[in-house]
Parts: structure tokens; C-alpha cells; sequence
């Protein structure tokens, strides 16, 4: 059974409220682990003894670019401390991907970031969105390009399909040419509506399937469920209820 973490940024709001609450309902609806994105002033102690009182795993972390730059050896302390091995760029501003000189100064950016990362024996990789696959870099996606560029410093990719589906791409046609570099996915669905807002994994257009069976094929380790956006009156946690039980009913969670 493939393992189904979920994206924190869904629940952002509420986890800002009370974290204890948040996670204790996460790992009650059977979710084995979770991503962080952000802490909300909680201690190393705090994350940990949380994470030890509800069994739930810490998969990746999100962190900004500027943070990762600046302060990238009190990141790395504060994640080892929590147990956790994996830092993610989740954003950069598109500008920083539409000029070549940008996106070369992007590159080199992962290629530290991921060198230091290294040494401290954490993996660290980029997370994109739609405009990384419609700007182009000497004639390819600047995902591609991207990724081609920091190959040998060892930069993870973690795939969003509802993006790759946003910009017209192939979702397991790219995890499956990035296999073995792509640990984490994010299983995020796409309603079938003119403005192809977010969804509840299950309810949209994502074929749930295709994906999970490709990432297991090209070695994912973390399928990691997220809903960036609800509808006005439609609560979170509702929604992440929502995707749990698709997933349970689909024989993919327990």
C-alpha cells in the first residue's frame, strides 16, 4: 500500500489556530504523515512531541527560497531536530524563470542549496507550479531545464499533477521520465469546471490511479495529498475528510 501524507498548507489556517487539534484529526482519518509548511512559533520540542503523540511521520518541509538562502544552517538544525530529512522549495516568483540569466542564477541557487543540504545529510528538492512548464528556457520548460541543469548536484523534484494538468502536460508522463528523482507527488485534484479550481483528490479530473500507479513504478515514496484553495463556505477539513475517504474507499489508505 503506497504511503499517503498530507500537504499542511491545506489546513494552514487551522494550524495556525491549534496544530495539536489539526494533527491529532490527521492521523485519526489515516493519514501516515504530513508536510510542513511553516511551524507557526512552535519549539523543536513542541513539533517533536506532537509528532511522537500522533504517529505521524515528517515528511518534507516547505521553506522559501530567501529563508533557504539566508539562514540555511538553522533550517537544517531546526528540521534535524524534528526528525525531518527533506527541504522543498515550494515557490519562486516567476520572474525569477522568464529571463535566461534568472533562471540560470535560480540553478545555481538549488545546486548550493542542495550541496549543503547534502552535507548535512538531507535531500532537498524543487516543487513547481504551471509557470515553470509554460516559460521556456532555450527552447524547453523551465522545469525541464531546471532540472537538467542541477542533475549532478542530486535536486529532487516534487511533481504537482493538478499544475502539470493546469499547463497542459502529461502527469505521468513527467513522473515517469523523472523516476528515481521524484520521492514525493502531490496528489492534487482539478475540478471539472471552466475556472479548473481545486478539488478534493477523487472528485475532479485527476486520474487518481494512472498517477499512484506511475509514481510507484518510478519510485515515489510519498504520495502527499493537497487542496492549495476551497470554495467560499466549504470547509477544509471537510475537504481533506473528503479526499481520505476517496482514497480508503479506492483500497490506497487504510
Amino acid at each position: 500500500m503506497p504511503q499517503i501524507g498530507l500537504q499542511l498548507y491545506t489546513l494552514r489556517r487551522e494550524m495556525g489556530q491549534d496544530m495539536a487539534s489539526v494533527l491529532h484529526a490527521i492521523a485519526r482519518l489515516g493519514y501516515r504523515g504530513v508536510e510542513f509548511a511553516g511551524f507557526h512559533g512552535k519549539s523543536t520540542e513542541e513539533i517533536r512531541r506532537l509528532l511522537h503523540e500522533t504517529g505521524l511521520y515528517p515528511i518534507a518541509s516547505h521553506v522559501g527560497l530567501q529563508e533557504l538562502k539566508t539562514t540555511l544552517p538553522d533550517v537544517i538544525s531546526f528540521h534535524r531536530a524534528i526528525g525531518c530529512d527533506t527541504l522543498i522549495c515550494p515557490w519562486v516568483e516567476p520572474e525569477r524563470i522568464t529571463r535566461p540569466d534568472e533562471a540560470q542564477a535560480l540553478a545555481r541557487d538549488l545546486i548550493d542549496i542542495a550541496r549543503v543540504c547534502r552535507e548535512h545529510g538531507l535531500r532537498f528538492g524543487y516543487h513547481h507550479h504551471d509557470f515553470e512548464l509554460e516559460h521556456r528556457v532555450q527552447d524547453r520548460p523551465v522545469l525541464d531545464w531546471l532540472l537538467e541543469q542541477t542533475a549532478e548536484a542530486g535536486v529532487k523534484v516534487e511533481l504537482d499533477v493538478y499544475w502539470l494538468k493546469k499547463a497542459g502536460m502529461s502527469e505521468t508522463g513527467y513522473i515517469r521520465r523523472y523516476a528515481g528523482r521524484v520521492p514525493l507527488i502531490h496528489l492534487k485534484d482539478m475540478e471539472d469546471a471552466p475556472d479548473r479550481f481545486f478539488a478534493a483528490v477523487g472528485s475532479g479530473l485527476l486520474d487518481v490511479g494512472a498517477v499512484m500507479t506511475a509514481g510507484t513504478e518510478a519510485g515515489t515514496e510519498w504520495f502527499i495529498g493537497e487542496q492549495d484553495a476551497c470554495r467560499e463556505g466549504v470547509s477544509p477539513i471537510e475537504e481533506v475528510k473528503r479526499s481520505a475517504a476517496y482514497l480508503k474507499a479506492e483500497g490506497w489508505m487504510e
